[in-house]
């Protein structure tokens, strides 16, 4: 699976050599730190990114520090100062401050949302959940779809079992074992979550001796964008294609309503261990401890006052789109194409060091050089970038599955054009910002900017597999075969999507419209982003 940008470098980075942390502050901050990294800080020289630290990490860290020292420490603390020494310096002059923020409206709350709140839930909406719930009830037949992977079994693979282990697996996590029913006297569109007691899943079998691997990825495609009936369940779906007693391909896809990427590596970890388990007739080892999802929620949407206030200045006047931007054509359907192209190794790592110069991610660089050619394009210099964060910003929400993930809309200023170096510190500067307050009420604001540019960065850490299983990586296909409506017309641009390599490569698609764009616009798009890539990278 993969996470989003868990690391900034491939390698292990050398030990730092210095005063090993002393004071009460410092031992209680690096015991933050390996709380988040996962690693212990040896010295107070120490940098975060250096240790295997990101922007996600980043986070949690200033989250951990905040409420360790009780002050009101945002994730640009670890970005200007990432040393432990330079951290605890800034802890000893900071005065701690409880001085609340005033709530402030950004948007105006709808009806739906109100209706939607009102209703007697078993289980608290998160801010994603609403906003799906939102942009279905816009137009009959649009579906949000589900998260998926896809990974091939080149050992026996007993199919009854691992049916066995993911209702295992499902009983274990009430998100999962949600639906969302129709109101009685509501508007359309308003539902309510219904909490099964027992797990349900639509397993698919299909013996398919001799076929290609094309027609395997069309099978399971075809099963993974089988509309899901969100009343009537099941949320996960299941399905395998055996081409012989040691060649399987396993699909495994939840509804986006119950779940976002991060919970599929959660979900096939623990289904690894259940299969194991049943296989050799063993009971199946007690979950780990950890908060419930319940308060999870709870706690997430207990933040949304504040961030409200951070949302309504950032977004104030924003531009709902990129517009006008050369070679879209006006269409009200959407269908996706994918346009793939990889930017090698020598120049991704030349683009990773010039970020670590001046400071920032790599994600931070991408997606300064991504906004400058959006800007260049369409001679737009005030954009809305929109970036998935997990948001999990307590480390122990880690193992929990459900939709947490938060869309966060980062407003960039690329007035004057500015040069690479002056236009990442505006991103970071907008993103941190963002990042403080990611959780926040989404629903609200996504009707300000229905057309923000869509940015996805990833690190990559193993392909998907089930642990304990002989697993081979399988590519997921990223072209959707179900069109939906879009009412009023498309305006996005290409969403980028771009995953880290192991061999220190980009792999990078931008993700379109095949009924706004041509092909060959977006492979012209994708031949100038890998130049200003490597521009900004000075190669």
């Amino acid at each position: 699976m993969v996470k989003h940008e868990l690391r900034t470098a491939f390698e292990e980075p050398a030990p730092v050599t210095g005063r090993a942390p002393e004071t009460e502050r410092e031992l209680a901050l690096a015991g933050l730190w390996r709380t988040v990294l996962g690693r212990p800080v040896r010295a107070v020289e120490e940098e975060f990114f250096a240790l295997g630290g990101d922007s996600f990490r980043a986070v949690q860290l200033a989250a951990a520090i905040s409420a360790e020292f009780g002050v009101a420490a945002r994730t640009a603390l670890v970005f200007e100062r990432p040393s432990l020494r330079a951290q605890a310096a800034w802890l000893e002059r900071a005065e701690a401050s409880a001085a609340g923020t005033a709530e402030r409206s950004g948007a105006e709350v709808s009806d739906f949302l109100r209706s939607l709140r009102a209703q007697p839930h078993d289980l608290p909406l998160t801010s994603q959940q609403e906003n799906f719930l939102r942009w279905m009830a816009e137009a009959p037949g649009r579906n949000v779809g589900s998260v998926a992977v896809m990974f091939r079994v080149t050992e026996g693979l007993r199919t009854d079992v691992l049916a066995d282990a993911l209702h295992e697996a499902i009983r274990r996590h009430p998100a999962l074992r949600t639906r969302f029913v129709p109101v009685p006297g509501a508007e359309p569109g308003v539902l309510r979550t219904v909490l099964d007691d027992e797990p349900h899943a639509d397993v698919v079998l299909v013996e398919a001796p001799g076929a290609s691997d094309d027609e395997v990825s069309a099978r399971l495609v075809a099963v993974r964008d089988r509309l899901t009936d969100v009343a009537a369940g099941p949320m996960t779906r299941l399905a395998v294609v055996s081409r012989g007693p040691e060649d399987h391909v396993v699909l495994l896809a939840v509804h986006h309503l119950v779940s976002d990427g991060w919970s599929l590596g959660v979900l096939l970890r623990e289904l690894g261990v259940a299969y194991s388990a049943l296989r050799h007739r063993r009971r199946v080892p007690a979950a780990r401890p950890g908060p419930e999802y319940r308060e999870l929620a709870e706690w997430s949407n207990a933040h949304w006052p504040a961030s409200r206030t951070h949302f309504a200045t950032a977004l104030a006047d924003a531009p709902a789109a990129i517009d006008p931007f050369p070679g879209r054509h006006h269409t009200e359907v959407v269908l996706s194409a994918a346009h793939a192209f990889t930017v090698p190794p020598e120049a991704a790592e030349a683009l990773r060091a010039r970020a670590a110069e001046l400071g920032a991610t790599p994600f931070l660089a991408v997606a300064a050089v991504w906004s400058g050619l959006l800007a260049a394009r369409s001679g737009q210099p005030d954009l809305v970038l929109m970036t998935p964060v997990p948001g999990r910003t307590r480390p122990e929400a880690e193992r929990a599955v459900g939709c947490f993930v938060q869309s966060l809309l980062v407003r960039v200023d690329v007035s004057g054009a500015p040069g690479f170096a002056e236009l990442l510190d505006r991103v970071r500067s907008a993103a941190t910002a963002a990042l403080d307050h990611q959780l926040y009420p989404f629903a609200e604001f996504s009707p300000l900017v229905p057309f923000a540019a869509w940015l996805r960065y990833e690190s990559w850490s193993a392909p998907a597999q089930l642990p304990g299983v002989a697993c081979a990586a399988w590519e997921l296909p990223r072209n959707a075969t179900v069109p939906y409506p879009l009412p009023g017309g498309d305006r996005h641009v290409p969403e980028l999507a771009v995953t880290e390599q192991p061999d220190g490569s980009l792999r990078c698609w931008l993700r379109y419209n095949e009924h706004a764009f041509e092909a060959a616009t977006v492979s012209a798009l994708a031949d100038d982003l890998a130049a200003a890539l490597a521009g900004a990278a000075g190669i």
